[in-house]
């Protein structure tokens, strides 16, 4: 009897059960009042924000943890004498040579910590230089249009009672000597 392949490497038919499919009459792609993962919204940095201070302003009473600054790395004090640490040449036996690796592990670290204090230093004395000559420049300046100010302020003065009809304007404070101290 010959056999039918397309018969038997097909499914069984399917039976169609009497209610309506889920989408039935709408657009398959609107699954909205589905739950999943499509329903999720991204979080932003905003609604993070606003969840924080929500969380933040609903218990006013209770206390406020601030984060600290780092502490600074601190290394103990490196030891006066190794004893009997022979490096990693011959003759060292195998645990001396971990025990070496370690001392001169730390000894590197603290030269770096003591580097990286070194630059730190050096960058905080050059910005404070930075810093002066600006101020100078600035002060120098300032000082400079307080003088103008002055100057204009005293030509602008009329005519005081001593010199009554002596002059006018412009010309009348130009006698008067300006001081200016600057500190």
């Amino acid at each position: 009897m010959p056999v039918d392949r397309d018969a038997v490497l097909s499914p069984p038919p399917r039976e169609y059960s009497a209610s309506p499919p889920p989408f039935a009459g709408t657009d398959r792609t609107d699954r909205t009042d589905q739950p999943g993962p499509s329903k999720k919204s991204k979080v932003t940095a905003n609604d993070l924000q606003r969840r924080q201070l929500d969380k933040l302003l609903n218990n006013p009473d209770k206390e406020i943890r601030l984060p600290t600054a780092p502490k600074e790395r601190t290394l103990r004090a490196p030891v006066e004498m190794m004893k009997s640490v022979q490096g990693s040449s011959s003759g060292a036996g195998s645990g001396e040579f971990h025990v070496y690796k370690q001392s001169r592990r730390r000894e590197y670290e603290r030269l770096k910590l003591m580097e990286d204090k070194a630059k730190a230093l050096e960058e905080q004395n050059a910005f404070k230089a930075r810093q002066e000559a600006r101020d100078a420049i600035t002060d120098a300046k300032t000082a400079k249009n307080r003088l103008k100010r002055l100057k204009r302020k005293s030509g602008r003065k009329g005519p005081g009672p001593a010199d009554a009809g002596a002059g006018s304007g412009a010309g009348a404070g130009a006698g008067a000597q300006v001081v200016v101290v600057v500190d």
